[in-house]
């Protein structure tokens, strides 16, 4: 994103965790990986950097045991990176996720697990419209 402010032009970007590290020259790259960094820019010139994680919401962990007692297969679809899509999944102990989607790519994977089984979503963004908006019974949580 990019515009005018002040009669200076300020960008604001996601950057790599390389670019990051080496503009800042603080902490490690690995310590980066999974986190999305982003850069501001004015004049063209780095000003800033923001490094972000994702927050859990309170509850999802219990949620996610709670299926898998009931013997339910939780799976993961999401439209971020697989390295940040990794250790998320891992430590809300998905059975499996599928990273880089676009919300079509949702649609799909909903389809072919329906071949063999009984789906539910829950989706908490506008990226997962399409996938939430066929008729079919499914769950929705939108962030005000």
């Amino acid at each position: 994103m990019k515009g005018p402010v002040n009669g200076k032009e300020v960008s604001i970007s996601k950057t790599p965790p390389g670019l990051v590290y080496r503009l800042t020259g603080r902490g490690k790259e690995k310590e980066l990986t999974g986190k999305v960094c982003v850069q501001v820019r004015v004049n063209d010139r780095p000003v800033a950097v923001f490094i972000l994680t994702e927050r859990v919401r309170e509850g999802v962990i219990e949620v996610v045991k709670a299926l898998k007692n009931l013997g339910l297969k939780v799976v993961m679809l999401t439209e971020d990176k697989k390295a940040n899509a990794e250790p998320l999944a891992r430590k809300l102990g998905f059975d499996e996720f599928y990273a880089e989607l676009k919300p079509g790519d949702k649609v799909q994977l909903i389809e072919k697990y329906r071949v063999d089984s009984r789906v539910a979503m829950v989706g908490d963004g506008i990226n997962d419209a399409l996938a939430l908006g066929d008729g079919r019974p499914r769950s929705s949580s939108w962030r005000a």
